[in-house]
This record gives structure tokens, sequence and C-alpha cells, in this order.
């Protein structure tokens, strides 16, 4: 597991990682592209590019905070602008358009996705402690 001292560590590594993905912009979304990390926080990644990629998950540490990072990917549309909760790591922001076909999952990409969405459930819960999440987390429970 990678451990990172802050947040802007983890946006250069996103970057890193997927600027040769034939991208056309990287945007973090939601509470944590401005927030603070709190422990089981999520950081939302979206990148813009033209190659179909599944959802990506990988967890993480940041300054001891249990982490998790999420990355959809999108062919670009027109350009817009970015939402209050963005912040822009590399390009443009765009509308967004799912790559063709992109959401079906053979046999071992639905197990990987489903554990994905296990962990994302979990830590939405381990944040809010809100109940509602609990069918979420049974749905994709695949022990």
């Amino acid at each position: 597991m990678k451990e990172f001292n802050a947040k802007e560590d983890i946006f250069n590594y996103l970057k890193k990682k997927f600027v040769s993905k034939d991208v056309l912009g990287i945007a973090i979304v939601g509470s944590t592209a401005k927030g603070k990390i709190k422990n089981f926080s999520d950081i939302d990644a979206v990148v813009f590019n033209n190659q179909k990629l599944k959802p990506y998950y990988e967890l993480c540490l940041i300054a001891n905070k249990l982490v998790l990072i999420t990355v959809y990917f999108y062919k670009a549309g027109h350009k817009i602008n970015l939402p209050k909760n963005g912040k822009i790591i590399y390009g443009n922001y765009y509308s967004q358009i799912e790559h063709k076909d992109n959401l079906k999952y053979n046999k071992k990409e639905r197990i990987k996705r489903d554990s994905q969405m296990f962990i994302d459930g979990l830590f939405k819960f381990a944040r809010s402690k809100d109940k509602d999440y609990i069918p979420w987390i049974e749905k994709y429970n695949r022990l």
C-alpha cells in the first residue's frame, strides 16, 4: 500500500500514472478536492481519454489515514466549467461521455468490480455511520 504525506502528493501520483493513457484532462471531484482528508475519505478522479479503461480503485495512506482512490474514465465531450467541488490536475474538464460497452464486465471483471463497490460502500458507511449504506454493502458482499 502506497503512503503519501499530503493529498497533493496523490494528485501528482494520479497525474503521472494516467497522463500516458491518451488523456485530455484529469480532475478531482468531490469534498476531498478542496477539503481535508479524514480517515476513510475517498478521492474521486475523472480522467478524460480516448482509451476505454475500466474504473480503477486503490487503497492508500495519507498521513496515516486510510483513503480510497477511485478513478473513472470517460471520453471528452465539449469543454465545460469545472464543478465548484472540483480541482483540475491536468488539462481541461469536459462533459462526460461513456466509452462504448465500458460498463459491461466479464466474470473476472465482475468479481473485481463487485469488490470495488463493496469497499466503496464500506468507506461511505464508515465515514457517515448512515445505515442506508448497509443494503449496498450487503449487495456486493461476496465473502
